[in-house]
């Protein structure tokens, strides 16, 4: 698996390549659920860290989407 974004490089994504990574990351996960059906992981924190990590990518997704939601209603 490629490594993990930091929170800034999360906020630096465009939109597109976000929403790309989370569900790239979703798919993951389901794969990793998986093998762990089948086969004990050699090291079962990685479901927790990715949980996590889908997590700030979707933090940052509703962020965005709740700043656009505000300004339309400014305007």
């Amino acid at each position: 698996m490629a490594t993990r974004l930091s929170n800034n490089d999360i906020r630096q994504l465009t939109d597109k390549e976000l929403i790309e990574i989370y569900r790239e990351q979703k798919e993951h996960l389901a794969r990793l659920r998986m093998a762990h059906y089948v086969n004990p992981l050699e090291n079962p924190m990685e479901l927790k860290h990715t949980r996590r990590y889908i997590a700030r990518l979707l933090t940052e997704i509703n962020r965005r989407k709740k700043t656009r939601s505000q300004q339309k209603s400014q305007a």
